[in-house]
């Protein structure tokens, strides 16, 4: 399971992130995530965490 509650880094942001996190203020994605997370974060941590769509630990909703 990946936690992705609030944290405290102790290191900066990756680029990518700081990047992504801009383009999606400018094209007003500004809604927080359901509580177990957007379809397609889902999908793609599926592979990387043994996980599948179909199974409990990436539930079937939208």
């Amino acid at each position: 399971m990946v936690n992705l509650a609030q944290g405290f880094p102790d290191f900066p942001a990756p680029a990518a992130v700081k990047e992504a996190a801009q383009r999606a203020v400018a094209e007003d994605v500004n809604q927080y995530a359901i509580t177990w997370g957007a379809r397609s974060l889902r999908y793609a941590l599926a592979p990387s965490t043994g996980g599948t769509t179909a199974g409990t630990s990436i539930p079937r909703r939208s």
